[in-house]
């Protein structure tokens, strides 16, 4: 992936790009190197015509990896969350959150919009959704009463629930 990256551009390969890193995964060292540089430059420049998925690809690829350097990116993918939050779907939202989690990226703005997104579709996740929510809660450390509040009113049956979701709400 690297070796092609000055070949990248627009939203959709850029955001594969950086998934597809996460699934294959990326060594420490190489976070250093001038061509994973070279493509967070990218992904920055060209933050502004990401959509929903294609930012919830790229975070989810960038959490994989642990990727927590930060750079003026963040701002932007801030930016860019808040401005498209209401085209955030259920998993885009639980992804998203998912990778600050991994990241530690405490950005109180996007944040906010993230859960305040999950709140408003939880009729629409899945149990693994909910609970990436609630574990990406707990390891930032938010204090999240109405997410919970917003969890225990919907009823959820726990028995759709795998052992993995089930142990993403007692962490």
């Amino acid at each position: 992936i690297l070796s092609c990256v000055r070949e990248l551009d627009g939203a959709i390969v850029i955001s594969t790009a950086l998934h597809r890193l996460g699934k294959v995964g990326l060594p420490a060292a190489a976070r250093q190197d001038p061509r994973f540089r070279f493509l967070l430059d990218h992904f920055r420049m060209r933050l502004p015509f990401f959509g929903s998925r294609q930012i919830a690809n790229s975070m989810h690829g960038l959490g994989a990896i642990q990727y927590r350097d930060g750079g003026a990116w963040v701002e932007m993918v801030s930016v860019q969350t808040q401005r498209r939050i209401r085209d955030f779907e259920p998993q885009h939202v639980s992804n998203t959150l998912w990778a600050c989690a991994r990241m530690q990226l405490q950005d109180n703005l996007m944040l906010r919009a993230l859960i305040n997104r999950a709140i408003e579709d939880i009729n629409r996740m899945c149990p693994l959704d909910i609970s990436i929510v609630t574990w990406a809660c707990a390891t930032l450390k938010l204090r999240e009463v109405e997410w919970f509040r917003k969890v225990v009113q919907s009823r959820l049956d726990f028995a759709d629930f795998s052992p993995q979701n089930m142990s993403n709400f007692v962490r």
